[in-house]
C-alpha cells in the first residue's frame, strides 16, 4: 500500500509540474482546432458606417474636392482665353485677311481646351476610384485583425440605414441588400474596428503638380492639336468649353 501511495504522489506532483510549464509558456502548446461538429463564431460589422468614418475618407474627400476644384479653375481660365479670342474676331471684318487665320486659331483652341478638360476629369476619376479600392483593403484588413483576436471566424456585413427609397421599384433591391436582419452587441465588432481605425495614421495623399497648358509659339496662337485616332473634334460653338462633369 505504502509503494502505491509513493507512486500515485510522484505522479501527481509531475502532473503540476507539467501543467505549470505549459501555462507559463515554457514549452510548445497545440493550437486549438475546433471539432467538425463545432459551430463557427459568427461577428457583424456595420461596412458602411466603417468606411464612411474612416480617417482615411476624409483625406480622400479633401483631395477630392481640390481635383474638381483645379478642373473648374482651369475651364473658367480656358474660357477667358477663348472670349478673348471672340472678341477679337467679331472686331474684323468679313474680308480682312487676318480672320481666316483667326478662326482657326480659335478652333483649335476650343477643341484643344475640350479634349484638355475631358483628360483631367478622367484622371480625377480614375484616382478616385483607386482611392475608395486602398479605403476598402484598409478596412477589410482591419476587420480581419479585429476578429482573428477576438476569436470570430467568420464576419458578416449589416446595416442600420434606413432604406430611404427614392422609387417603389427599389423596395426588393434594397431589402435583398441587407441579409444581416438583427445582430446582437455581442457580436457586433464596428466599435472595435472603428477604434483601430482611428488609431492608425491616414496616409497622405501624395502632392501633384497642376498640369500646365502647352506653351504657344506666340500670343493668341495654340499649337495644332494630335490628329491620331481618337483625338477630340472641334465643338460646334467656338468658344464653348462642355461640362463633362465628374462622378
Amino acid at each position: 500500500m505504502r509503494r502505491l501511495s509513493l507512486s500515485a504522489t510522484v505522479f501527481g506532483l509531475a502532473g503540476l509540474a507539467l501543467g505549470g510549464l505549459l501555462s507559463s509558456g515554457l514549452l510548445p502548446q497545440r493550437p486549438v482546432v475546433a471539432a467538425p461538429g463545432d459551430a463557427p463564431r459568427v461577428a457583424a460589422v456595420d461596412m458602411f458606417k466603417l468606411l464612411k468614418d474612416a480617417p482615411s475618407q476624409k483625406v480622400i474627400d479633401t483631395k477630392r474636392k481640390a481635383d474638381r476644384d483645379a478642373v473648374e479653375a482651369f475651364k473658367e481660365e480656358q474660357g477667358k482665353k477663348l472670349r478673348s479670342l471672340q472678341e477679337e474676331l467679331a472686331n474684323l471684318t468679313r474680308l480682312d485677311p487676318k480672320r481666316r487665320s483667326l478662326e482657326e486659331n480659335l478652333a483649335r483652341a476650343s477643341a484643344l481646351a475640350e479634349f484638355e478638360v475631358k483628360w483631367r476629369v478622367a484622371r480625377a476619376d480614375e484616382d478616385y476610384s483607386a482611392a475608395l479600392e486602398k479605403l476598402y483593403a484598409e478596412v477589410r484588413g482591419m476587420i480581419r485583425e479585429v476578429a482573428s483576436s477576438n476569436g470570430f471566424n467568420l464576419v458578416i456585413a449589416k446595416t442600420d440605414e434606413a432604406l430611404n427609397l427614392d422609387r417603389p421599384g427599389e423596395f426588393t433591391l434594397s431589402v435583398a441588400m441587407r441579409p444581416v436582419l438583427y445582430a446582437d452587441r455581442t457580436v457586433d465588432i464596428t466599435g472595435l474596428v472603428a477604434d483601430r481605425l482611428a488609431q492608425a495614421k491616414p496616409p497622405v495623399p501624395p502632392m501633384v503638380p497642376p498640369m500646365v497648358p502647352p506653351a504657344t509659339s506666340s500670343p493668341g496662337t495654340v499649337p495644332p492639336a494630335p490628329s491620331s485616332p481618337g483625338s477630340v473634334p472641334p465643338p460646334s460653338s467656338p468658344g464653348s468649353i462642355p461640362n463633362p462633369g465628374m462622378r
